[in-house]
């Protein structure tokens, strides 16, 4: 049976659960709601990703299904919606939450309102066969009958190291407040990118000695371009222009999907590029560690 913080009323803060999975597992019921929040690490209670946020939410109840049978589907609300909050290391303190994507300070004459930093919505809650029981910090029995997972990406920076993290679901009251710490992942992020902007047939010369070989790399929710610490195309790292064009290379959003994009510029012939090549990789890590990968179509000519 799993522990879990539960109140009818009122505001509740954070628990630590870990699972058989060696996962760590961080709850909050409201009387009616779940909101279960997945930790990286079951060392270390109370953190979260910097980067990446997933759990479930889901409804429960306090009436033995054993007794009375939980309502079936399709449920109300049919999906849940989480939203995230942060703000440095206890500054969220006494928030609970407000109207939609907010939370409301308890000093409202000398604080301010939290506004939410991302918020994400459900898939179709489904039952969970058998109801999981729990127990609720006033010792009550809990049985959450319905769920869906979620998850949530968040770009590099948006939220510091250390921060406080706050969760709510639907628009109760009742917050569930982390650490955010930077996770390492351990498989490289996917990059699309794309070696010379703009021309589809990407002919590129091996041997040519000079900087004329453009790549762009598009940013995305996993890979916030202005958070990119060293990127090498096969061999080699981005030539160095004259102040005059390196602005020419300043991450703006190119293909209009609000992502930040970053261009850099190489010499063909230190990438290692050989004649008859059909592709070639750009390699790269974000601050945090975060390594990420592209690969993109080229025809090698003038060979």
């Amino acid at each position: 049976m799993k522990l879990r913080v539960f109140t009818a009323i009122g505001i509740v803060l954070a628990a630590m659960v870990v699972v058989s999975s060696g996962s760590a597992r961080w709850t909050i019921g409201n009387g009616t709601t779940d909101l279960e929040v997945n930790g990286p690490n079951p060392a270390l209670p109370g953190q979260v990703c910097t980067t990446h946020i997933e759990g479930r939410a889901g409804l429960n109840t306090t009436t033995n299904p054993a007794v009375t049978a939980p309502p079936p589907g399709p449920y109300s609300p049919a999906m849940q919606v989480v939203e995230l909050f942060t703000g440095p290391a206890g500054s969220l303190d006494g928030y609970r939450g407000g109207g939609t994507g907010e939370l409301l300070p308890p000093d409202p004459a000398n604080q301010p309102t939290v506004t939410a930093l991302r918020t994400v919505t459900t898939g179709v809650l489904t039952a969970l066969i058998p109801p999981e029981q729990y127990t609720g910090n006033g010792g009550e029995d809990i049985w959450e009958y319905a769920a869906a997972p979620f998850s949530l990406d968040v770009p590099v920076g948006l939220i510091a190291d250390g921060n406080e993290v706050a969760l709510r679901v639907g628009s109760h009251e009742a917050i569930l407040t982390l650490s955010a710490v930077a996770c390492t992942s351990t498989q490289p992020v996917t990059a699309t990118i794309d070696i010379l902007p703009g021309i589809s047939a990407n002919p590129v010369i091996p041997s040519l000695k000079l900087p004329l070989l453009p790549v762009r790399v598009f940013g995305s929710a996993k890979l916030d371009v202005t958070a990119i610490a060293t990127v090498k195309l096969g061999n080699a790292v981005p030539a160095t222009l004259p102040p005059a064009l390196s602005g020419l290379l300043a991450p703006r959003d190119r293909n209009g999907d609000g992502y930040l994009d970053r261009d850099y510029v190489f010499v063909p012939a230190a990438t290692g590029i050989v004649c008859g090549a059909t592709s070639a990789s750009l390699m790269g890590t974000l601050t945090n560690g975060t390594a990420f990968t592209g690969t993109d179509r080229i025809r090698t000519i003038l060979c």
